[in-house]
């Protein structure tokens, strides 16, 4: 198996549990004073453990470059890991200078995964596919 560079391994460690990854990296406070200061905590995650167990990846279409190779990267290097691509709800570039301001929708695509309902339909469409669909008759709700 090909082994992940450090960062890619901690962006897929971080993005497998995309509900808890999400909320970390779609602020600009992330990043700190310093940008570069969370490269070392990335870094020192070390690489992704690997198991056989089922990988969902999403990643948005007009997400952060970066992020896009990464979780391709990832993808193909798991096992049993697929990539999908948000493709609805995305945030598209204007024509501006090469500023913060041309990044910025990139940074919107990315961090607005969380409330993407394309998302929620992926993710049970892969668990429907793997496991079968939910059947909501036998569960209860309000039943201790």
């Amino acid at each position: 198996m090909k082994q992940l560079s450090a960062f890619a391994a901690a962006i897929a460690l971080l993005l497998t549990p995309i509900a808890s990854a999400l909320p970390i990296f779609t602020t600009f406070e992330a990043a700190g004073a310093d940008p570069a200061a969370i490269l070392p905590l990335l870094q020192a995650l070390g690489p992704v453990p690997d198991s056989p167990r089922p990988k969902l990846l999403l990643v948005a279409e007009g997400d952060v470059p970066s992020l896009q190779e990464v979780v391709a990267e990832a993808a193909a290097a798991l096992t049993a890991a697929e990539r999908q691509v948000i493709t609805l709800q995305q945030h598209h570039a204007a024509a501006l200078p090469a500023t913060i301001g041309a990044y910025l929708p990139h940074w919107f695509n990315h961090a607005d995964l969380k409330t993407n309902p394309e998302v929620v339909e992926r993710i049970q469409a892969w668990l429907a596919c793997r496991w079968g669909p939910r059947d909501t008759a036998s569960v209860t709700r309000g039943s201790t």
